[in-house]
């Protein structure tokens, strides 16, 4: 599936996965999956949110190619390490040498196992924001939703929450949004919820709370599709 633009300067770069039948080892998913990943384009630079699966990595250059010169990008956010949405970071990087990745401290500990060669780094601190230049990311603590290293990215022009795994579903369409699906996707995204998100349900509410701040007109998640209204 190609790049879509979001809105505008916003690029899903993703792949979709609809033949898979089970993640990580024990989860059914009879609708396929996606590896959402999120190009934004500011006036002075431009950042990626999030990469794909190893396996799909080609997919996820050509997508990006097709919207943008590489060596335009400045920053990787990394709103979580496990390997479905980091498995392209070793790449990334080796083709981007500039590159900088930003994430919490806990995912900057584990991308250090995860690459194998050396790379710029900066950690989230309180109130930190990345601005691109008519593009303002801030992000927001999602400790334990489901890892450790979790965080949110809030573009502020906007609107837009990239969730990472919350608020997604394991569902594979290339309709990408869910108002465009003509399929009731609310089993799917109550089944990952379940099964991935619900067994930290404190710290889902307390990341609830932190959200009933800002305005959120989208929200692009790590796998399934975008929720706008």
């Amino acid at each position: 599936m190609p790049a879509v633009q979001i809105c505008e300067g916003v690029y899903w770069v993703g792949v979709q996965d609809p033949d898979l039948r089970v993640f990580d080892i024990i989860m059914e998913t009879k609708f396929g999956t996606s590896y959402g990943a999120y190009l934004v384009k500011g006036q002075d630079a431009a950042a990626l949110i999030d990469t794909v699966k190893e396996e799909f990595c080609d997919e996820y250059l050509d997508n990006l190619r097709s919207v943008i010169d590489l060596s335009q990008i400045k920053y990787l956010l990394i709103n979580h390490t496990e390997p479905d949405h980091s498995g392209s970071i070793s790449k990334i990087t080796e083709l981007i040498p500039d590159l900088k990745i930003v994430g919490s401290g806990p995912a900057l500990e584990f991308l250090r196992e995860i690459c194998h060669h050396s790379y710029n780094s900066q950690g989230i601190g309180k109130g930190m924001e990345i601005r691109l230049g008519g593009k303002t990311l801030r992000f927001l603590g999602a400790m334990l939703l489901h890892w450790p290293d979790n965080v949110y990215t809030y573009l502020q022009e906007d609107k837009i929450l990239f969730s990472g795994d919350s608020f997604g579903s394991h569902y594979s369409d290339d309709r990408l949004f869910s108002d465009l699906i003509d399929f009731d996707i609310i089993p799917a995204l109550k089944d990952y919820f379940d099964h991935i998100i619900g067994p930290f349900k404190p710290y889902v509410l307390r990341a609830v709370n932190r959200l009933a701040r800002y305005e959120i007109e989208m929200i692009c998640p790590g796998h399934g599709p975008i929720i706008r209204h």
